[in-house]
């Protein structure tokens, strides 16, 4: 009888736990997480040579670790690694020249490092809304071929002589260009039990020629 009655009051102990019960031994405890991200990029500027202007949709899978601080704040590290680009075929110009691309946008990685604070929203303390913010950098590679019909052939002069280059141009290249800037963004978080938990956010990032909006959601443990 004395050994059912003390599981019965452990039990009711677990049922009745305070409300920062999932919240306590957050502090000093590290975490990784890992999961898909949707990268909604304005591209606006120059990727290397090729200026290109439109807005693509990137997939990447995105791992993340950090440790808690305090209770409510924690400092973690991210990098989204690039899994699928867009294939365009939009109006571009390089070096100066107008054409063609067509090919795949891409990006190769974004990494950062950012301050995060966290509030539990339910009695148990499992559900927990956070924001973060942060600074990050990325780079951006577009690869397949432009083509341009020149208006007028340019023409030079060696020995005396004048030369017509022709009048088509047509390169087929690999561009890069690394985008850095300041990011913040916000979501949920829900413990499934005192190691694992998942969680969901948005994220803006304010890269240079190349604002982003990101969709993360993420299974997370903590040691």
């Amino acid at each position: 009888m004395k050994r059912y009655l003390v599981s019965g009051v452990c039990l009711g102990a677990v049922l009745t736990a305070p409300v920062n019960a999932w919240q306590s031994g957050f502090e000093g405890r590290p975490y990784l997480e890992v999961g898909p991200t949707l990268l909604l990029t304005e591209l606006e500027g120059e990727i290397d040579d090729l200026l290109l202007e439109d807005n693509v949709s990137l997939n990447a899978v995105s791992l993340r670790g950090g440790v808690g601080i305090s209770e409510y704040l924690a400092i973690e590290a991210d990098i989204a690694i690039g899994a699928s680009g867009e294939t365009l075929d939009e109006t571009v110009s390089v070096y100066g020249i107008e054409g063609e691309f067509n090919g795949d946008v891409d990006v190769n990685y974004i990494a950062g490092v950012y301050v995060r604070g966290h509030v539990p929203v339910t009695d148990d303390g499992r559900l927990r809304l956070f924001a973060r913010a942060g600074f990050v950098t990325s780079e951006i590679q577009a690869g397949g071929t432009v083509t341009a019909e020149l208006d007028e052939a340019p023409t030079f002069t060696f020995f005396d002589t004048e030369f017509t280059l022709p009048g088509s141009y047509s390169a087929t290249g690999t561009y890069t260009a690394e985008r850095s800037g300041l990011v913040g963004g916000g979501g949920v978080e829900y413990q499934l039990n005192h190691a694992f938990f998942i969680r969901g956010e948005a994220t803006y990032f304010g890269l240079e020629d190349a604002p982003t909006v990101a969709g993360t959601l993420t299974v997370g443990h903590r040691f």
